[in-house]
């Protein structure tokens, strides 16, 4: 009889234990609901630049890389809740500056180089990072000419499954750089200067100007056969005759 009421009295105990430990267990977190519904897309673009800190217009030398620097946020929501999705985004550039017949790309004036840059990225959305992105440029060559900048962000919208279709949305404001640049002929410069002086006489292997050079035919032609070089198209028979051939003079000279 001792031995059942023993039993008995643990079987109670471990029975209230159980009751007692699952009273005070608190229920544990309700799993996130997974996000469904339409795709909808936030961010754009933050902030467009040539060079940090740059206020006022900067002068490149016409021919010379111009780089394009812009900022900007890419986010994806499903039911307002941001999702990481890898999503077709496309940025569009664009060069140029107001004419009289409205605002032009430097390509539609006729300077080499594309006035539109458009490229297009497979880029992961989020909700709190700010990417970054370059584009270069050709700067015109037109020498004092003020350009302006101009930045659009599109994104691929989404069908009715949630996958990407080929119609681009602009995405958030476009930015403009109005007089970011102004345009100017290269300027070249030279540095040198002599660096050492030599004093000859250059020798010459030419048999008939070593004749000319000699001492016993250069008075000859000089004096008694041609007054002077000056005159030597003077006289009937050539410029080394007024008495003599100069054959003569050479066959003299061979003997």
């Amino acid at each position: 009889m001792t031995k059942q009421n023993d039993q008995m009295t643990l079987i109670v105990l471990g029975v209230l234990g159980v009751m007692v430990l699952s009273r005070d267990r608190a229920p544990g977190p309700a799993p996130a609901p997974t996000p469904s519904g339409p795709l909808a897309f936030q961010g754009g673009l933050r902030s467009v630049s040539l060079s940090s800190g740059m206020a006022a217009t900067l002068d490149k030398a016409a021919g010379s890389n111009l780089m394009v620097n812009f900022r900007y946020v890419f986010n994806a929501t499903q039911n307002g809740v941001s999702i990481s999705r890898l999503w077709p985004v496309r940025f569009q550039v664009l060069l140029g500056h107001s004419t009289l017949f409205g605002w032009k790309l430097s390509s539609e004036l006729g300077f080499n180089g594309p006035g539109r840059l458009l490229k297009d990225y497979d880029l992961p959305s989020s909700a709190s990072s700010v990417l970054s992105n370059i584009f270069m440029f050709t700067t015109p060559d037109d020498d004092n000419q003020v350009w302006d900048i101009h930045v659009k962000m599109f994104y691929a919208q989404p069908d009715a499954f949630g996958n990407p279709t080929t119609d681009y949305q602009q995405l958030g404001d476009e930015l403009n750089l109005d007089g970011a640049i102004r345009s100017v002929k290269v300027v070249y410069s030279f540095d040198g200067s002599l660096s050492n002086i030599v004093v000859g006489q250059a020798q010459r292997q030419d048999s008939f100007l070593s004749l000319l050079q000699s001492t016993e035919y250069i008075p000859a032609f000089r004096t008694k056969f041609n007054p002077g070089f000056g005159q030597a198209s003077r006289g009937s028979r050539g410029p080394f005759r007024q008495g003599t051939e100069l054959l003569t003079l050479l066959g003299r000279h061979s003997r």
